[in-house]
């Protein structure tokens, strides 16, 4: 089943109605705008002059059919697809590194060659994961931009190829949505964005029930 990048939300909430439904276990494909929802095209194009209105695409919810509350979603990313660019973002007072920032900035990077340029003479490979990821919570309903125990964004460089998060179901279906797709980035955004993509992800779906542990979601996310 593939979830085209159309069918968007911006927030993780349990009154989404789906845009898809379907049994556990499952193959599916999402398709995923950037964090920009395109509106970065050239590096004029800076923070100050977005709508953040559309800002942290997140694409789903898909429900899960004889997904409840306490049941735990297993997702295996078997594969991570990008588009041919990206870009990337800095403002000033944003970031571990925003003091050295002194006007906001864009740059459009070429990562055709499944590789990105990001300095005369350093080239790195790209390796692409996703930044946003998560279900609906029982409580609220946190902005895509906003982690907490659904998920969230997590913006974790190790949710990435041949992964496997776990997370809990929180309400009927489990709601999954995701987006926020990062070609590389290191360990956290330091200059405010990683770099930014479009592009699409193939998962594996099952789920498992499990004696109820609070602990659960931590315990095996420390282990990615």
């Amino acid at each position: 089943m593939r979830i085209g990048k159309e069918k968007v939300t911006y927030c993780f909430d349990k009154n989404n109605q789906p845009a898809e439904k379907c049994t556990l276990p499952a193959n599916l494909i999402f398709e995923t705008q950037d964090a920009f929802s395109g509106q970065i095209t050239k590096s004029e194009d800076v923070m100050d002059g977005l709508d953040y209105s559309i800002m942290n695409p997140i694409t789903g919810p898909v429900f899960f059919e004889g997904a409840m509350p306490g049941d735990v979603l297993e997702i295996k990313i078997k594969k991570i697809e990008c588009a041919n660019s990206g870009c990337a973002l800095c403002i000033p007072n944003e970031g571990v590194i925003g003091h050295r920032v002194e006007e906001p900035r864009t740059r459009i990077y070429d990562i055709s060659k499944k590789s990105v340029q990001v300095a005369p003479g350093v080239e790195l490979p790209i390796e692409p994961m996703i930044g946003v990821i998560g279900v609906a919570p029982k409580e609220g309903k946190p902005l895509a931009m906003i982690p907490g125990n659904h998920g969230g964004n997590m913006d974790t460089r190790y949710i990435k190829e041949g992964a496997t998060l776990y997370l809990p179901v929180q309400v009927e279906g489990g709601l999954l949505s995701m987006g926020d797709f990062h070609a590389v980035q290191g360990d956290g955004e330091s200059f405010y964005t990683g770099l930014e993509v479009a592009g699409e992800a193939e998962i594996d779906l099952s789920f498992r029930t499990f004696i109820h542990n609070p602990y659960f979601f931590w315990a095996s996310s420390k282990q990615l």
